[in-house]
């Protein structure tokens, strides 16, 4: 394997932005800070160093409310996009985590960086195996933010390492 330009050997970072979609200020504060990563990093998109994704119109994965992501591999984009995202989330919530090999779970609870308030993030999402690099939102498909996947009530989440029932 390649060695990483990331210390401890992370291979790249997700950044999450999250809003209510009951709330429509929130989902046009959350569609008009994508349309400025959009315009901003235009030259950066165009070449791969940053991908942006679609706006989710539901929770989707170990996320608990509507996002959008976006991911970058060097520590060049980390230095312009973390201070983007400090002086341009507004009152949104916004989730920045490794890919490491520590896996999912940690990835999403203890390494994570958030700006704004945290949310909690539903832990049957974040399979954890040390070593393994993890596919970010592998069980997405199963809608595993969904308390009928596992029972009504019974997904818990993870805030910050602790269990909120």
């Amino acid at each position: 394997m390649a060695e990483s330009p990331f210390y401890g050997g992370i291979l790249s970072y997700d950044i999450h932005t999250y809003w209510n979609n009951n709330n429509e200020n929130e989902r046009k504060l959350a569609y008009d800070l994508r349309e400025k990563v959009l315009k901003e990093f235009a030259d950066d998109i165009a070449k791969e160093n940053i991908r942006v994704y679609k706006f989710w119109e539901k929770p989707i994965g170990p996320h608990p409310i509507n996002m959008w992501e976006l991911d970058f591999k060097s520590p060049e984009m980390f230095v312009k996009l973390v201070p983007f995202f400090q002086l341009n989330h507004g009152k949104l919530s916004v989730l920045i985590h490794p890919r490491s090999q520590e896996g999912a779970f940690p990835d999403h609870t203890k390494n994570a960086l958030w700006l704004g308030h945290k949310l909690p993030v539903y832990a049957q999402c974040l399979i954890y195996h040390p070593g393994q690099f993890h596919t970010e939102h592998m069980d997405m498909k199963l809608g595993c933010n969904d308390a009928a996947h596992f029972g009504i009530g019974a997904a818990k989440s993870v805030y910050s390492g602790f269990h909120v029932e």
